[in-house]
């Protein structure tokens, strides 16, 4: 969220506009919802799968276009060459929350993202110990809002610099298993009779699959959501070696449910919103 917010606001002023994608992490949702307004800054947030809509969103004092892809928690997949393009267009600076993909899967600046964001904890770290975030950028950006960062005071101490570094040498081993595990649960999981829907760009019907398999080369990540028929928290009781978790990317499998975790603090209304089926 410090790499977030940072980018975020080192963009934009009291009385500037920001249009983000609406399915969001739970945590940039409520970001966005609380502290935009506290700082004179106006936000939309829409779907960002009709492209056309999207596009008319635009304000004449947008100043970013923020995205996230695939989203959390359901794997949409965001076209960033055509939000890119949109973007350029209009001039207007496109940040993403890479996250999800990692940065063996997808890299965005080769789509004409401007700023890329991923949260270390996850992928980065990959031993679910640590906390930290990072932005990748040009050289003009990345000394922008690294000038935010210095006055937010938003820095990692030196031990979590060298688990980063240490993290670092294994992560495309890590995730390309991960990937190959993914797919193989999500394939499972699409024939089991209990299992209402399974989320996950790899699989062939899924509505991104086409775009994702363009802009993530490297693979489709260890990340799947699917939806139980019955009650979530005894389906989850009941497994034996995945546990319950609030966080993802580490060499063990875990599971979470997101209305408790990281979108507990939508309300009923707004996960209905975002949560709605994805259009195939």
């Amino acid at each position: 969220m410090a790499a977030i917010m940072t980018s975020l606001f080192a963009m934009v002023k009291s009385g500037d506009h920001i249009l983000l994608q609406h399915d969001l992490y739970g945590g940039t949702h409520h970001a966005a919802l609380n502290e935009f307004g506290r700082y004179g800054i106006e936000h939309s947030m829409v779907d960002v799968s009709d492209l056309k809509t999207f596009e008319k969103a635009i304000r004449k004092n947008t100043k970013v276009i923020y995205v996230e892809t695939p989203s959390n928690p359901l794997l949409k997949i965001t076209d960033l060459a055509a939000v890119a393009r949109i973007a350029k267009n209009h001039g207007i600076v496109t940040i993403i929350d890479n996250t999800f993909a990692s940065p063996v899967n997808q890299n965005p600046i080769d789509f004409g993202i401007d700023v890329v964001t991923h949260s270390g904890t996850k992928y980065i770290g990959g031993h679910s110990d640590i906390c930290c975030g990072a932005m990748v950028s040009s050289k003009k950006l990345t000394e922008k809002i690294k000038q935010s960062a210095m006055h937010f005071g938003g820095s990692l101490d030196a031990q979590s610099c060298y688990l980063v570094e240490r993290s670092l040498k294994t992560i495309v081993l890590r995730v390309k298993q991960q990937n190959e595990n993914a797919l193989a649960l999500a394939k499972f999981l699409e024939g089991e009779s209990k299992i209402g829907g399974v989320y996950y760009p790899g699989l062939k019907n899924h509505p991104g699959h086409y775009i994702a398999r363009k802009q993530m080369p490297g693979g489709f990540g260890g990340m799947l959501s699917f939806e139980v028929k019955g009650d979530p928290d005894k389906f989850i009781k009941k497994l034996k070696y995945i546990k319950r978790a609030i966080s993802l990317g580490g060499v063990e499998s875990t599971i979470t449910s997101p209305v408790k975790t990281s979108h507990a603090k939508l309300t009923a209304a707004e996960r209905k919103h975002v949560g709605k089926k994805i259009k195939k």
